[in-house]
């Protein structure tokens, strides 16, 4: 069973490793597109602050558009200074929305996904806002890689930090 818990702690840590990577776009690469009809860097960091909430109202009630029309303008004029704050003032919105769905609902409610398939409310969550936020993620990174933070790796990618000296290595010599 996948719980409400499961659920926030996923998102927030993709949030995480969010606001870590975009602290390592230079300050002149927020307008960054790889082709013309990809997002920007900054257009992409405003997707990331709306995007679970506007999905979760979105499976909530039951219109994607209507879920993602009520967030359209939310970050519009955020900048890359201010993607830090208003990523954890989503993170406490979302936090308290889901908080606030009945356990009973949250695993027994069945809604619709953009495609039409259906499924309870917590399956549905892992399926769109959890794995969306992750792939999201993941641009990011591969934009900060594509302007210059070459020497990223895995650990920056999945934990959201800097690879730290082992306790246990043996200094070079």
């Amino acid at each position: 069973m996948i719980t409400k818990k499961d659920i926030v702690g996923a998102i927030v840590h993709e949030w995480n490793v969010a606001k870590f990577l975009a602290g390592k776009i230079p300050s002149d690469g927020f307008d960054y597109r790889p082709s013309e009809k990809q997002r920007s860097v900054i257009e992409l960091l405003r997707y990331i602050v709306v995007m679970p909430m506007a999905t979760l109202r979105g499976l909530l009630n039951e219109s994607f558009s209507a879920g993602f029309r009520s967030y359209a303008d939310h970050a519009n004029d955020m900048t890359p200074e201010q993607f830090p704050a208003m990523a954890d003032a989503a993170i406490a919105e979302f936090t308290a929305a889901v908080e606030a769905i009945d356990d009973e609902e949250f695993s027994t409610r069945i809604v619709a996904l953009p495609t039409r398939q259906t499924f309870p409310l917590d399956v549905a969550l892992m399926l769109t806002a959890v794995k969306w936020s992750a792939s999201y993620k993941m641009q990011l990174f591969l934009y900060a890689k594509a302007l210059g933070a070459t020497d990223m790796g895995t650990i920056q990618a999945w934990a959201g930090m800097d690879p730290q000296p082992r306790p246990d290595a043996v200094p070079a010599a």
